[in-house]
């Protein structure tokens, strides 16, 4: 996994050297996919290797702690793509960030709708 984070960071970078390249418009939805498999795969090697943490005494992954360590990556994710954004060679990834907002909020209202009650027994 580590290998297709490098190579994306690399296509990445290579694909942003040319500010303005001739077809524009092909160009930027071509960094635009870059960008996002760059993010995804970051995102998911992140949380991979933090997924230890969490694990309890012998009895494996605590899964709540997981689900709290995969939203913090998340975020943290949210905050360097707007940081990196900024930059007009990487404007495409300025474009990334409402969707990934959105998507953190999905996540959020999925996880906790899914959290039922206890039964109160009589």
């Amino acid at each position: 996994m580590l290998v297709v984070v490098i190579a994306a960071a690399l296509a990445a970078w290579f694909a942003s050297v040319r500010p303005d390249p001739e077809g524009a418009g092909v160009a930027s939805a071509l960094r635009l996919v870059i960008a996002t498999v760059l993010v995804l795969v970051a995102c998911g090697c992140a949380a991979g290797c933090l997924a230890p943490v969490t694990e309890s005494s012998g009895t494996g992954v605590n899964l709540g702690a997981l689900a709290t360590v995969r939203t913090g990556v998340l975020a943290a994710a949210v905050l360097l793509v707007a940081w990196v954004g900024r930059n007009a060679r990487f404007r495409e990834w300025a474009w990334l960030i409402y969707p990934m907002l959105v998507l953190i909020g999905l996540k959020m209202v999925a996880r906790t709708s899914s959290i039922r009650a206890p039964r109160l027994s009589s």
